[in-house]
C-alpha cells in the first residue's frame, strides 16, 4: 500500500499497460520506498577475486594438460603399456584363485 506522499512522487505516463514502463514503475517505487535503486551487475565486470582468478587459470591449465596427455596416445599403446607393465610384475601381485576348480 503506497501513502498518499508516495503515491505523489511516482512518475504517472498513462501507459501502464507496456511492461517497460510497468518495470520502470518498479524501479521508481523501489527508489521511493527504500531510498535507493539497487542496480543489476553488469555481465562485463569480472567480480572475482585475484585468488579465484588464479585458481581459475590454474584448474584451465590441469585441465589442458591431462587432456594433452590422453590425446598422445590410443587406447591400443595404452593397454600395450598396462600390459607390459603387468607383465613385469612379481606372481606376488597375481590375483589368487578361490574356491575349488
Amino acid at each position: 500500500a503506497l501513502t498518499n506522499a508516495a503515491s505523489a512522487e511516482l512518475p504517472n505516463d498513462g501507459a501502464g499497460s507496456s511492461e517497460a514502463k510497468a518495470e520502470e514503475g518498479k524501479d521508481e517505487l523501489k527508489k521511493v520506498l527504500e531510498g535507493y535503486a539497487i542496480e543489476a551487475p553488469s555481465e562485463d565486470v569480472d567480480r572475482r577475486t585475484e585468488a579465484e582468478k588464479k585458481h581459475a587459470a590454474r584448474i584451465a591449465k590441469l585441465e589442458e594438460d591431462r587432456l594433452r596427455k590422453i590425446a598422445e596416445k590410443s587406447h591400443r599403446q595404452r593397454m600395450n603399456e598396462f600390459n607390459t607393465h603387468l607383465s613385469t610384475l612379481s606372481e606376488h601381485h597375481d590375483i589368487p584363485k578361490v574356491g575349488p576348480g
